[in-house]
């Protein structure tokens, strides 16, 4: 969930719309200061052993599988539903 919240902060993840984005470790940071950005505190420190930061990602490696998750979904409730079903279908969705 941290990762989630340090999207939000950059603006690159939204909990509507989601988004996509690389993590890329980037080691110590020193002297971070806070800030408040999309409604998300980032904490203030002297040091970070270990810090990371979000990069941007190629669209190729972005879409969704959701559309054919979707369309396969459909076929299946379809095939079962000929299948199964006797003569009069009724399918509701």
């Amino acid at each position: 969930m941290q990762l989630c919240k340090a999207a939000m902060h950059q603006g690159k993840y939204s909990k509507n719309l989601g988004g996509c984005f690389g993590v890329r470790k980037v080691g110590e940071r020193f002297n971070n200061e806070g800030s408040r950005s999309y409604g998300i505190d980032s904490l203030s420190s002297s040091w970070f052993p270990l810090s990371f930061e979000l990069v941007d990602m190629d669209s190729a490696f972005c879409g969704s599988i959701r559309p054919y998750i979707d369309f396969y979904t459909f076929a299946i409730v379809a095939i079962l539903a000929v299948l199964i079903c006797p003569s009069n279908i009724v399918v509701y969705f």
